[in-house]
């Protein structure tokens, strides 16, 4: 406010859709003692279970007072929100574990046919070798990520986005059993992790070697198989988990 009112300036705070979000308060008071101090209202998105992409609603500000002599404008404040629900899902074709590294892997998430136009798709995999991407350093910490695939409290769709497959927690990961296995069939995927999260050490060098090993995940479990249950010669052809950013 610009100047003292005389009397008080009761404002509403309305959410065109709350369904959208919420905010802290819903009304607050300008009065003679505190009519220049900054007021703060928490906006909270609505964290819901459809895939909506990002979206947008209004929040208006709307004032009224018996000071007659007062100018008060209503202010609408536009709030963007960008939808945390996505989709994981597995590659149809094996490939060795030969990448070029973890750019390379992600290369195949990004060009495959599922990964939703326009977005961004990465692959689940440690790199224990060169350390470019981590998803906890601690068993099923979360501490220590680096460039990690899984974002916090977000749920997580098979392609088809009406199928959970888990909702991730507030340190980026799966707590297991997930909802649903990633695929409706049993194969292998690279993922140069542990069934606790941490970096397995066989990671194919970084997803460079053919002459080494890679840590592998059950595509069709729910268990913590499902992130790493064996190793293979970075010569067989595995599959990929791919995760919408």
């Amino acid at each position: 406010m610009g100047t003292e009112p005389k009397e008080d300036v009761n404002v509403q705070v309305i959410v065109n859709n709350p369904s959208y979000v919420f905010v802290s308060q819903t009304s607050f008071v300008f009065n003679k003692s505190n009519w220049n101090q900054i007021r703060n209202i928490n906006i909270t998105a609505v964290n819901d279970v459809v895939i909506n992409g990002t979206h947008s609603t209004l929040i208006r500000f709307v004032p009224t007072s018996n000071d007659t002599s007062f100018r008060i404008d209503e202010k609408v404040l536009q709030v963007d929100i960008e939808d945390n629900d996505k989709i994981i899902f597995v590659t149809s074709v094996g490939q060795p574990g030969t990448f070029g590294g973890v750019s390379g892997v992600d290369n195949v998430c990004q060009t495959n046919a599922n990964c939703p136009s326009g977005k961004v798709c990465k692959a689940m995999v440690g790199d224990n070798f060169s350390s470019l991407r981590r998803a906890s350093v601690t068993a099923n910490v979360g501490d220590g990520q680096i460039d990690w695939v899984i974002k916090p409290n977000a749920s997580y769709y098979r392609t088809n986005r009406t199928d959970l497959v888990a909702t991730s927690n507030n340190v980026s990961l799966f707590t297991f059993n997930l909802n649903l296995a990633v695929s409706g069939t049993s194969a292998t995927a690279w993922t140069g992790l542990n069934p606790n999260w941490t970096n397995n050490g066989n990671d194919c060098s970084g997803w460079t070697a053919s002459g080494s090993s890679g840590y592998g995940g059950d595509t069709g479990s729910v268990t913590s198989s499902s992130i790493g249950f064996n190793t293979f010669t970075c010569n067989s052809s595995l599959q990929l988990y791919c995760v919408e950013q």
